[in-house]
Parts: C-alpha cells; sequence; structure tokens
C-alpha cells in the first residue's frame, strides 16, 4: 500500500546537507509517522530527494508540501508565461503552452528565463 512504509530508506547523500529517500510512493498522501520521518530528514539534510515521488497531481504536491508548513502562492501571472492551474505553483520553464521550447520569438521569456541561468534563491526573505 502506498504511503504505509514503517522505516524509509534514506540515503545520505552527503553527512550534513543532503539526502535521498528511496523507494517512498506519494501516490497517496503518506501516514503522520511516515511524513514526520520526512520532515526529521529535511530538518537533519536541508534538502530531501524523492525520486519517484509520484505524485497524481500538481494538485496532490502542492498538498503534501503545505503539510511542511504556508505554500508560497503565485503574485507573478505574466501574460507570456506559462500559466498554471494551480496558484501555488509558478512555471520557470523553457516550455510553452504545447511544451515546445520556447524561442526567442517570445523575447520577453526568454529574459525572464536566463534570469533563472545562475543560482538564486527567490522569496529567501519572507518568513
Amino acid at each position: 500500500m502506498p504511503g504505509a512504509i514503517s522505516t524509509l530508506d534514506i540515503e545520505e547523500l552527503h553527512p550534513t546537507y543532503v539526502c535521498q529517500i528511496n523507494g517512498l510512493d506519494l501516490s497517496t498522501p503518506p501516514s503522520d509517522a511516515v511524513f514526520e520521518q520526512i520532515r526529521d530528514a529535511l530538518h537533519k539534510y536541508g534538502v530531501v530527494a524523492i525520486p519517484g515521488a509520484n505524485f497524481p497531481t500538481d494538485r496532490a504536491q502542492v498538498e503534501f508540501s503545505a503539510r511542511f508548513g504556508e505554500v508560497e502562492k503565485s503574485k507573478y501571472r505574466l501574460p507570456y508565461m506559462r500559466s498554471l492551474p494551480d496558484i501555488e505553483i509558478f512555471d520557470i520553464s523553457n516550455l510553452d503552452e504545447n511544451n515546445q521550447v520556447v524561442t526567442v520569438s517570445n523575447e520577453r521569456r526568454i529574459t525572464a528565463i536566463r534570469g533563472n541561468a545562475l543560482w538564486h534563491s527567490d522569496g529567501s526573505f519572507n518568513p
């Protein structure tokens, strides 16, 4: 049964910074006990990778994320960016509405994408 893992397979990728949780299927919400293990791993490592998390919908991922705390809603719904149905998800990809790579024909979108080429942190000033 998805989400019914009693002890997670947590693989340390760096002793103080990142881990990976293997074999975790989030196609259904995890139990409180499993979620506590995920949260504890996040507190210990700061970054938790869950390959193959298997969220069935974007909304399911938003609801999972909300268990950690309030999820920020996107304030920037610009007409030249791809609009997504969940206000908590902001599209910064290089794909357009038809899943085609954005070209120079959409210069404003290309400029926005270039702004994400280097590492940065958005909203780090928020509580």
